[in-house]
């Protein structure tokens, strides 16, 4: 992948999870995704069920925002994410700090999709909990260039 020149990396590790700055919508506010989504769906997740609610925002460049998940340890998870407006949409799964267990957040998986979608552990590349027990994660869905609407959602199988 490459980055554009004076935009940050897509996701950095840290101390702490990149903050949430995209404008949250309804995923109903975005009904211009919905077909864009079920073909990306049905490419990618089409043996999966949906993990939990789907996300959308109103996004400026390099706004972000937060997917929660939890993944269980023998499941497969796929997370995908459509825009319309945005020219380079990313997604990094990140595990979240675990009760009893700190450490800083740190990406587990990150997309290798260019351009206006995301696919992160689609097909048979779903990605699975490298642990025996639950992991709190956060997917973070980030407009790389371009501004617009998001919509994101987890799938497991």
């Amino acid at each position: 992948r490459v980055l554009v020149p004076n935009v940050p990396p897509p996701f950095a590790t840290g101390s702490s999870l990149p903050p949430q700055t995209a404008a949250p919508l309804s995923a109903a506010n975005a009904p211009m995704l919905s077909s864009a989504f079920s073909a990306l769906t049905v490419s990618h997740a089409s043996s999966s069920t949906p993990d939990g609610q789907s996300i959308a925002g109103a996004f400026k460049q390099g706004d972000t925002l937060h997917l929660p998940i939890t993944l269980l340890a023998g499941r497969c998870y796929t997370i995908l994410a459509v825009s319309a407006g945005v020219t380079e949409l990313d997604i990094a799964l990140m595990i979240s700090s675990m009760p009893g267990m700190p450490f800083p957040p740190m990406p587990l998986a990150m997309d290798s999709t260019t351009g206006p979608t995301a696919v992160l552990g689609g097909g048979s590349n779903c990605f699975k909990n490298p642990t025996p027990i639950p992991l709190p994660a956060v997917a973070v869905v980030r407009a790389t260039t371009g501004a617009g609407i998001v919509l994101a959602q987890a799938f497991s199988r």
